[in-house]
């Protein structure tokens, strides 16, 4: 047996761990040896408070990533992908795309006109090839600062990252054009609400919430008046607030009457609306938001499963989380590193002593060679006074 001591950031999918530096009581594990196979395994030992563990080689993966000689021919025979600088800019055309594409939707139904399902599949199939290419592009645009019409943007976001969950979940051509449709309707039944309850920012009233739940069979209503909209993609969009426990609306249905691609767009919709600020309450950082997601699966409201696989795709450290470093210094996440998830590429933009950089610094967090390495410390609420002075820490278009 062959057991060495880790810090939590070099922890990663495929290791064995066999003891941990808590007490076993406070370990979020039945037992303390258990094979790392998931992100949100990580995840819930960082939430914790897990700082060092041991893992044994002969059970699981060292530290050292090795490609074998088969990883390497497979890499070498695939697509290579855009850098995301290149694939940020086509996303912000994309993006202003789907501006026009959903307001030609919403002016139809203003006018009383069908809604034409094939309009939207070029926006679904754009969305799938930038994904294709480099799937961080998207993620990084729908993370930061959005203005405009806040049902316009939310439609993109949760399309763009629930066809990324669905290519990452195996999902065929055939059912990610549904799952896209459904993502870029779901909510058009808040068309025909008062305009003012859609990202309040606040606690609805007993009438209020009453009133919001509606905007599901309102958007029911549009589609069975619309043209080419098939019956999944209207189930899809009927259940995209039910939750497993059957404590969802409108007709509490429970895990085994909801369509499997209906939990995968209610775990998009209800990160996406607790990121902005969209339903009830004001938005939060993307980590802080993971953090209630997983509470939720938990607690039997989610699909805990397609929860681990959004942490997956997003990382510990989501695009765009504004962090602070050991080193005082003050950062942004500005990509993901998926097979070391605590340890993202950032860029620093405050030295440590708070001041802002001439120059921002980027960093692989996996590629350091300093002796005292810079680690992530915590994720900043920029919601507190003087926090980001500069206003450099919240990324926007």
């Amino acid at each position: 047996m062959s057991k060495k001591k880790i810090k939590l950031a070099q922890l990663r999918i495929g290791m064995f761990i066999t003891d941990l530096d808590i007490a076993w009581f406070k370990s979020p594990f039945f037992t303390h040896q258990r094979a790392i196979s998931s992100p949100a395994d990580i995840f819930a030992l960082k939430e914790s408070g897990v700082k060092t563990l041991i893992i044994d080689t002969d059970k699981g993966l060292d530290v050292e990533v090795k490609k074998t000689s088969a990883a390497k021919a497979k890499s070498a025979k695939s697509t290579t992908p855009t850098s995301l600088k290149e694939e940020l800019c086509v996303a912000k055309q994309l993006k202003n795309k789907a501006k026009k594409t959903i307001q030609n939707v919403l002016n139809a139904i203003a006018q009383d006109k069908p809604v034409v399902a094939k309009a939207l599949n070029p926006l679904v199939n754009d969305t799938l090839d930038s994904i294709q290419r480099n799937d961080q592009a998207l993620l990084t645009l729908l993370h930061m600062d959005q203005q405009g019409d806040a049902l316009v943007t939310h439609a993109f976001s949760v399309m763009s990252l629930s066809l990324a969950l669905g290519k990452l979940n195996g999902l065929k051509p055939s059912a990610l054009e549904t799952l896209g449709q459904a993502a870029l309707m779901h909510d058009i039944g808040w068309s025909k609400l008062p305009k003012n309850l859609l990202a309040a920012g606040k606690t609805f009233s007993p009438s209020e919430q009453k009133l919001v739940q509606q905007h599901v069979m309102l958007g029911l209503k549009i589609l069975e008046k619309g043209s080419g909209f098939s019956k999944a993609t209207q189930q899809l969009i009927s259940q995209h607030h039910e939750y497993h426990n059957g404590s969802g609306y409108p007709k509490k249905l429970s895990a085994k009457d909801i369509h499997p691609m209906a939990h995968l767009l209610t775990v998009i919709d209800t990160y996406d609306e607790l990121v902005h600020g969209l339903a009830e309450g004001p938005g939060m950082v993307p980590t802080m938001a993971m953090r209630k997601l997983y509470a939720m699966g938990k607690a039997g409201l989610l699909d805990l499963q397609l929860v681990s696989n959004l942490v997956h795709l997003l990382g510990v450290y989501p695009l765009a989380s504004p962090i602070q470093l050991n080193t005082g210094e003050k950062a942004v996440v500005t990509e993901i590193n998926r097979s070391t998830p605590l340890l993202p590429i950032i860029t620093i933009y405050y030295n440590r002593q708070g001041s802002p950089l001439s120059r921002p610094l980027m960093l692989d967090l996996t590629k350091q060679k300093d002796d005292k390495l810079r680690e992530i410390k915590k994720v900043i609420d920029l919601t507190d006074t003087g926090i980001d002075p500069a206003n450099l820490l919240r990324l926007s278009l």
